[in-house]
């Protein structure tokens, strides 16, 4: 808009240039002509004002043509500045639009792991009834068996206030994996895992891949697997017989319904890692077990 009215204002100017160098023309060719003093007087004067005003128009337009160079420049120059602007516009864009797709990919992995967690412990709920644990006990210990797959545990044993050696050997043996849970008269809730099957030959055996475990202790330790020594050449590391129920470690770190009662050595044949010695599972080494239960791992 502003150099359409400035190109309309120089035409103008122009346009009265011309006429007044027409003028200028005619009144030239009237002194030639001839005329008298006064006369030729007044077309003098009309002449030098005619002149006066050419050159006056003259500048204006010079005037105005400089004023619109300055304005074409002004206008290139921000026509150079918007488009960077619209160049880092665009690129501030397509930042914002990868971390966006970014913290969406990572909201969306953590609400499907969310889910995935809901799920299995929904799952854990709806088969597990334990009298000793929780679901997400469950859910712990399988983890430490396999943090890949997910297991069932079928409860193949429960007993109260009581042990039969016998009623155990004719439930667990030879079901394969299990997993043996014991909760005591004073709260300690304590376990371990034998991925062979019971018998009762009285044997030791085992791989290692069997480990104890705490869940409630007396010194708040969270749940917690133990694993068997590294260094044992021979994997005496679970055995059971005729006269005991299951035996968890050489050294009896857990041992049910053995001739002396129930009882533990922990630490012995499976590392102490959490530095509470022969406190960590009970307080003492005899316990009375309130409920004991036995899951085959499936």
């Amino acid at each position: 808009m502003i150099q359409s009215n400035t190109s309309n204002t120089r035409e103008d100017l122009e346009k009265d240039n011309a006429k007044l160098q027409k003028e200028n023309w005619e009144f030239r060719n009237q002194l030639k002509v001839g005329c008298s003093n006064t006369d030729h007087n007044s077309l003098y004067f009309q002449l030098e004002r005619s002149k006066n005003e050419s050159l006056r128009f003259q500048q204006e337009i010079n005037n105005l043509n400089q004023n619109l160079n300055l304005i074409l420049k002004k206008i290139e120059t921000l026509t150079k500045e918007n488009e960077s602007l619209k160049q880092q516009l665009d690129s501030l864009e397509s930042k914002v639009n990868e971390q966006t797709l970014e913290i969406n990919d990572k909201v969306s992995k953590s609400e499907i792991e969310t889910c995935k967690q809901e799920i299995l412990l929904l799952k854990y709920k709806s088969k597990y009834k334990s009298d000793i644990i929780d679901k997400l006990s469950f859910k712990i210990i399988n983890e430490w068996i396999d943090d890949v797959k997910t297991m069932d545990f079928e409860l193949i044993y429960h007993a109260s206030n009581n042990f039969e050696k016998s009623s155990f050997h004719s439930a667990c043996d030879g079901k394969g994996a299990t997993i043996t849970l014991i909760e005591t008269l004073d709260g300690c809730v304590f376990g371990g895992y034998n991925s062979q099957s019971w018998n009762s030959d009285g044997n030791w055996h085992g791989d290692d891949k069997c480990f104890i475990f705490t869940l409630v202790n007396k010194h708040g330790i969270k749940p917690t697997k133990y694993s068997p020594r590294k260094e044992l050449k021979k994997k005496k590391y679970v055995a059971s017989n005729i006269c005991s129920g299951p035996l968890f470690g050489r050294g009896y770190d857990i041992g049910i319904g053995t001739i002396n009662g129930s009882h533990q050595s922990f630490p012995f044949t499976f590392v102490d890692t959490t530095g509470k010695g022969k406190s960590t599972l009970t307080p003492t080494k005899f316990f009375t077990i309130k409920t004991i239960e036995i899951y085959k791992c499936i």
